[in-house]
């Protein structure tokens, strides 16, 4: 039934209409709504006309409806016609849709890269000037996004499905995902406010299964809808379980949303049953309250007379309006249906979306540098303009995956060029997950097998090329820079290089030849072997050379069934000792004249004969035993964090953070101005840091090659050996480890021939170690190859070394690798006084401030300090600056609020701070003491400034608010200790700044952070030329105690 509602007005444009005949105004959530009006001739302008002629105007023009002069609902005219009927003049009937339908654009291609898809949705309500309420739950930006023959409504339609978004027009503004707070509820009553009410429930709930694939992670995923109702009232909980046991088999579908995650997925398949299954529990309903309109949200309740008196009422909870028809005839008797659904819902149901099909499309390549380095392109479609492109795609390929032991590129990798034309091919036809399936020619590209097609090529870019020829049947393989393979067809090989050919096995190469082996070289030839060299040569051998030296380091043997050393002219054998010897008779002959000399004395000696000796000297000939070849590295394990010293030369093989290639040490070591600035890399100046470290040995057989991951430090070899290739420098680390503690390693291990057994040497007395030999590995390297734990049983006065042992199949010997432990009894450890002073100060309104309790503090300074072997007395008092005298005077080494960072540099806030911690009797204990003022205010003009001490070589330090939890206390007691920055000119070694681990580096305030934990050996010789060892410390402090007792008595 309809009543009378006044005053409800129109408005078309700008015209406002004084009647009409009847509205109607169909609306439902995802979709635009549509009006149907009907007015007299009247109101469009002349009763008495033939046409619309008059009324046209109000084609395209807005429509306004007001009830009680409030707007609840804005469109658009679309359509006009002039309606006649038997004998009278006939009526105008207009028709339109909301607002919405300025999105209704003609099918459309655009895209977005690295949007959301809230930035979509409202740059498109924007072009449409359509007003929006945005709340999209999917906050995150995609990489690509893509509108695919599609109206922008319809694109906006499909957003919201496949991200499960809210979306319904409320009469004036659209609304895009789950409002923040839903609008209040309007108690609507059966038997009051509704003339009629019907309740439904539906079995809507089927079990579906969604799948996808992650290619960037190689995974896939999958999930089923919950068996449990989310988002439903009770009453629609009861229907979902009675639907899914209806349904034992569940649906296998893939997800139209791209999802990342198996979180994300989760949540899509969660959302999406919410959405199909938001009508299980419904209710419709006619009222006669205009304020209503899709997305109202209503309290319902229904009511009815028992008896005289006696109303029965029962809430029936809170709805939410998905559909709704008003209905306006004349007198303005207004009525409306609804069709609303429980308030309790996560998702609205799903709009009715046509999902677009992509097809197969041509694209240009504009970048292959895929930023992951896995193969993929960026291309722009042809109906891509201006910045469009797709995001990262992949490329198809005949063979492509990984295996067992090829973990990427197995397969046929050629990634398209940049301008090249490819064919694109689409995931389940999703506009938005397109792939390459292969390049196409053009007419400028493209040449063709030849005349018979007989040419099959493979060229790359710069020319590199393989070409097949099936008329010849032939195979040449070329590179751009003229070298080439070229089998002829006939059993014919040419390799020809212009200019270098090198050959590399990594175990055996055989050479056959049947007849003849000719080898011409027209400068110098030189080989390198590591073991041995063997020639057999059946009849003769003939070397003919102007010159011939031979160099041999150890041992030299030369045995042949007879033997003529002869020279036309000179003969010398020279040794600082020379053996000749006969072991049947010695031949010395002359044809003129024989002289032994010596300038010093000289013995003949003869066990029968003449003799000047009655005993004859013994002679045993050398023999040469070749060890086994194994190198073996310590290095700290990732989880080291500085509890012990240990340094070693970077080689860019631990794989702890910050030891990488281009922070190796012979990179990193050289020249600077000042504090790090110009840095140049001095290849002598490494050399000098090298001698800081005593033991280093010479590993001939260990080369250093480019594609190692290990590049190591070289020796040079000079004079006639400068061809030589360079041999491997390993250089001993050096640690620290105090009694009773224990220090965790990690060994890299290089494998040049394999081992028997890997076994450690060490003094048992002083160290346990988790066990007893390494690892036996076949031919390799094994970076983290095994762990190490290595616990010191008792001090030592002596550096111990820690060995490790390659034995061979015979039993031999030879040195792996090594550690030194450096010695650490009380001659070997040094004592420091430290005092930590919480100073309280007052320099901001009357606001008191002091350094937050940190029981870590104490703790960190501690441990980087036991890395140098120095043991710290650390105190702590408190230094009250807030008292009147000391506030002002305090004042005047600050500048709105903050210390002034001039005052830091100059030492009147240190003898300031110094006097006052002397003044108290009960602090002037600490006038000997290192002082570390710890103030929890911020210097003024840079909040980075940490700390600072009062010189290199001082007693005083000052930490700020910034500085008070990390290494800060450490750093600037080692500046006040004699330690420079490690990247400043004044550094007895300066390294590149923001490269080390050294906590004497800015390392993990950088770009590339790298914290700093660790210090070198030759900083813990500068650090202990100022401070007692142990035990002069406990003799001092036995003296001082002595003299106390002796002043009281």
């Amino acid at each position: 039934m309809a009543i009378p509602f006044n005053p409800i007005s129109i408005t078309i444009g700008k015209d406002g209409l004084s009647s009409f005949k009847s509205l109607r105004i169909d609306q439902s959530t995802g979709a635009h709504h549509h009006f149907d009006l009907t007015v007299d001739l009247e109101s469009g302008g002349n009763r008495q006309v033939h046409n619309i002629s008059s009324s046209k105007e109000w084609l395209g023009k807005d429509i306004i409806v007001k009830a009680a002069n409030k707007p609840f609902f804005c469109g658009i005219v679309t359509n006009i016609e002039l309606h006649r009927d038997g004998s009278d003049f006939g009526c105008i009937q207009v028709s339109g849709y909301s607002s919405t339908y300025r999105m209704e654009t003609a099918p459309s291609c655009y895209s977005w890269n690295d949007r959301s898809i809230g930035d979509v949705v409202k740059s498109l309500c924007s072009d449409g000037k359509v007003q929006l309420a945005l709340n999209a739950a999917h906050k995150k930006q995609l990489d690509y996004i893509c509108q695919y023959e599609e109206s922008d409504f319809d694109f906006v339609r499909r957003l919201a499905l496949q991200y499960q978004e809210w979306m319904y027009y409320d009469g004036l503004k659209l609304v895009f995902g789950k409002p923040r707070r839903l609008p209040d509820p309007i108690k609507m009553e059966f038997g009051t406010s509704l003339s009629s009410l019907n309740i439904g429930l539906q079995t809507l709930a089927r079990p579906e299964q969604v799948f996808t694939f992650h290619s960037g992670a190689n995974r896939e995923m999958d999930r089923k809808t919950p068996d449990k109702a989310y988002g439903h009232d009770r009453m629609a909980g009861d229907a979902f379980r009675a639907a899914l046991p209806s349904y034992p088999k569940a649906a296998r579908q893939y997800s139209i949303q791209r999802v990342s995650s198996i979180d994300d997925l989760e949540n899509y398949v969660l959302l999406k049953q919410a959405a199909e299954t938001a009508e299980t529990h419904y209710v419709t309903a006619e009222s006669q309250d205009p304020r209503l309109h899709v997305g109202s949200v209503i309290s319902l309740y229904s009511s009815f007379l028992k008896g005289v008196g006696n109303l029965s009422q029962e809430s029936l909870g809170d709805f939410i309006i998905i559909e709704m028809t008003h209905e306006v005839s004349e007198s303005c008797y207004y009525k409306n249906r609804f069709k609303a659904i429980p308030g309790t819902v996560m998702s609205l149901p799903n709009p009715k979306v046509e999902m677009p099909l992509a097809e197969t499309q041509m694209a240009t390549v504009l970048s292959n540098a895929d930023p992951h380095g896995a193969g993929r392109v960026q291309v722009r479609m042809n109906w891509q303009t201006d910045n469009m492109r797709t995001s990262w795609v992949r490329v198809m390929t005949p063979d492509g995956g990984g295996s067992k032991d090829v973990k990427s590129n197995r397969g046929f990798v050629f990634i398209p060029e940049v301008g090249d034309q490819v064919l694109l091919g689409f995931r389940h036809g999703d506009p938005a997950r397109p792939y390459v399936m292969g390049s196409l020619f053009n007419g400028t590209t493209g040449n063709g097998g030849g005349s018979n097609n007989s040419v099959k090529s493979l060229k790359t870019r710069s020319g590199i090329s393989v070409i097949l020829n099936d008329d010849n049947k032939s195979l040449e393989i070329k590179d751009a820079g003229g070298s080439s393979i070229h089998l002829d067809g006939n059993g014919n090989i040419l390799l020809n290089a212009p200019k270098n050919i090198q050959l590399h096995a990594g175990n055996d190469m055989s050479l056959m030849v049947g007849h003849d082996l000719q080898v011409n070289v027209g400068n110098s030839q030189t080989t390198n072997i590591g073991n041995m060299m063997l020639t057999n040569v059946m009849q003769k051998i003939l070397i003919n050379t102007p010159f011939m030296q031979q160099l041999v380091a150890d041992f030299f043997h030369t045995q042949a069934g007879k033997a003529l050393l002869n020279s036309q002219k000179q003969i010398k054998i020279e040794a600082p000792e020379t053996n000749v010897v006969g072991e049947q008779e010695l031949f010395i002959h002359s044809a003129n004249k024989t002289v032994v000399n010596s300038q010093g004395t000289m013995e003949m000696r003869g066990e029968q004969g003449m003799h000047e000796l009655n005993t004859a000297k013994e002679y045993e000939t050398v023999k040469k035993e070749i060890g086994t070849k194994v190198c073996v590295q310590f290095r700290t394990s990732e989880s080291y964090s500085g509890e012990f010293g240990f340094d070693w030369v970077r080689f860019a093989d631990s794989g702890r953070t910050g030891d990488i290639e281009e922070n190796r040490y012979d990179k990193i070591i050289g020249t600077c101005e000042g504090e790090g600035k110009k840095f140049k890399q001095d290849t002598g100046r490494y050399k000098q840091f090298l001698f800081e470290y005593k033991h280093q040995y010479i590993i001939p057989w260990k080369k250093k090659e480019a594609e190692s991951a290990m590049s190591a430090v070289t020796s040079e070899a000079t004079g006639d050996a400068a061809t030589k290739k360079p041999d491997y420098l390993y250089v001993v680390p050096v640690m620290t480890l105090l009694k009773d503690q224990c220090a965790d390693l990690t060994l890299n291990i290089d494998v040049h021939i394999k081992a028997q057994r890997l076994e450690y040497e060490y003094d048992k007395d002083f160290f346990t170690l988790n066990q007893s030999s390494a690892p036996i590995l076949d031919i390799g390297h094994y970076p983290s190859a095994d762990d190490l734990s290595i616990t010191c049983n008792k001090e030592f006065s002596e550096d111990k070394e820690i060995c490790l042992y390659a034995y061979d199949e015979q039993g031999n010997k030879s040195l792996a690798g090594k550690l030194i432990v450096k010695a650490n009894d009380d001659k070997h450890r040094y004592a420091l006084d430290v005092v930590m002073v919480n100073v309280k100060t007052c320099i901001k309104d009357d606001n008191l401030s002091s350094p937050p309790s940190n029981p870590f503090r104490k703790i960190t300074l501690q441990k980087y300090f036991s890395q140098c072997y120095i043991d710290t007395n650390i105190e702590e008092c408190e230094l009250d600056l807030t008292t009147p005298d000391r506030k002002e005077a305090f004042l005047a080494y600050t500048d709105k609020e903050l210390l002034k960072r001039e005052d830091l540099s100059n030492l009147k806030i240190y003898d300031y701070l110094t006097s006052v911690l002397n003044s108290n009797s009960y602090t002037a204990k600490y006038a000997s003491y290192y002082k570390i003022y710890l103030i929890n205010e911020d210097a003024d003009g840079d909040s980075s400034l940490y700390g600072r001490a009062r010189d290199i070589c001082s007693e005083e330090v000052i930490v700020l608010a910034p500085g008070l939890d990390d290494t800060t206390c450490a750093h600037e007691l080692f500046h006040a200790l004699g330690l420079y920055h490690s990247f400043s000119e004044l550094n007895q070694h300066t390294f590149e700044k923001y490269k080390t681990d050294n906590i004497m580096d800015y390392s993990d305030v950088g770009t590339e952070k790298i914290p700093v934990i660790a210090t070198w050996q030759f900083q813990w010789n500068i650090l202990h030329e100022n401070l007692p060892t142990v035990a002069q410390w406990k003799i001092m402090k036995r003296k001082e105690e002595k003299k106390k007792r002796k002043i009281n008595k």
